[in-house]
């Protein structure tokens, strides 16, 4: 934390100072006094060497202009970066319940506010709400490391742009020294004019190549500790998505004893019934006995056939009773299946491609 905190003042602070070196180079400019500049002024009030019609050498005009477009897309960016964590903290607050914050509403641009809307989706339609969210953070994810790729591309051209530049000065000091060998061989006259034309050429030359190093580390710098606060933005939307999906999963009530008992009673009546089911069918026999003759012969023969009804009767009890022993017993295994599921821990993964 406290690594990242000195990266960031590091680069606030050389961002702010060439930012103000850019702005006094604008200013000498616009009053034509360019060379009062600090560090570039002598650079820049110097004509091309290859166009002299032109008032600045076109190389560390270059680099500059570059330098200034790149600065300004950073603090376009760094506004959006704000914008995301304070999204992503009104995501954390929100919580998928209530109505939604201006910034996460769906013309929101945000990271965030694209979670939200696939949240109150989710949530209307069923739908499946862990992999929806692990899906738009891997997304995320993937754009995030793309939306910096250009910029550090400006950091990459800004020295290959200085080496250039100094290339094209030295070629033009060469020639200079070749014009003073070829004109006279008077080692007075020569050293004069070398230093007049040729010496002051390949020092702006090698200046080119600072200067673009410069404005390349300021680049790299500036863009780095944004790209890690954006970073750090998003990693704060993804704990908040997981704070969302933990509080919304359904948590299954520990009522398996209630549903064991209910099983149990049913099964209580449905013996019950069985019992009585059969007695009736004692009694229905009894009363055809009852209405046969009085010899005690049929009397006898129909007593005789009670009797084996109510075995028969009496054994299908039985067998009535251990079946349904049977199916509670089989209700109570997947019943424990059933609790030691809805015990376990719910866990989501969220993986960034």
């Amino acid at each position: 934390m406290i690594v990242r905190t000195v990266n960031s003042a590091l680069a606030a602070a050389v961002g702010i100072a060439a930012a103000l070196g850019l702005l006094a180079v604008a200013d000498g400019l616009r009053r034509g006094d360019v060379d009062s500049v600090p560090v570039v002024g002598a650079m820049l009030s110097k004509p091309d060497s290859f166009i002299p019609s032109i008032p600045i050498p076109l190389a560390p005009a270059a680099i500059l202009a570059v330098l200034a477009f790149v600065l300004v897309q950073l603090l376009m960016r760094l506004l959006q970066v704000r914008g995301e964590h304070a999204a992503a903290e009104s995501f954390r607050r929100w919580g998928g319940s209530g109505d939604l914050p201006a910034n996460l509403s769906p013309g929101s641009r945000t990271r965030a506010a694209r979670r939200a809307t696939l949240a109150e989706s989710a949530r209307k339609t069923s739908g499946d709400l862990p992999e929806a969210l692990g899906g738009a953070s891997s997304i995320d994810a993937q754009k995030l490391g793309g939306s910096y790729g250009w910029l550090h591309v400006f950091g990459w051209a800004l020295p290959v742009m200085g080496f250039v530049g100094t290339a094209m000065g030295m070629a033009k000091s060469i020639a200079g020294f070749q014009d003073a060998l070829k004109d006279t061989t008077q080692a007075n006259v020569v050293a004069e004019r070398l230093a007049i034309e040729v010496i002051p050429g390949l020092a702006s030359a090698f200046e080119t190549t600072v200067l673009a190093l410069v404005a390349a580390l300021v680049t790299y710098l500036c863009t780095s500790a944004l790209q890690q606060i954006d970073e750090e933005a998003l990693q704060k939307l993804d704990d908040a998505s997981l704070e969302l999906i933990a509080r919304t999963t359904v948590k299954q009530p520990d009522n398996t004893r209630a549903v064991l008992d209910s099983i149990s009673k049913k099964l209580d009546a449905l013996t019950a019934l069985a019992k009585l089911s059969a007695l009736d069918q004692i009694l229905a026999k009894l009363t055809e006995i009852a209405k046969l003759p009085d010899r005690a012969e049929n009397a006898v023969k129909g007593l005789t056939e009670a009797v084996t009804e109510l075995r028969a009767g009496a054994l299908e009890v039985r067998n009535a009773g251990a079946a349904m022993k049977e199916g509670a017993k089989g209700v109570e295994e997947a019943t424990k299946e059933l609790r030691a599921a809805a015990k376990a821990p719910y866990t989501v993964r969220i993986e960034r491609g």
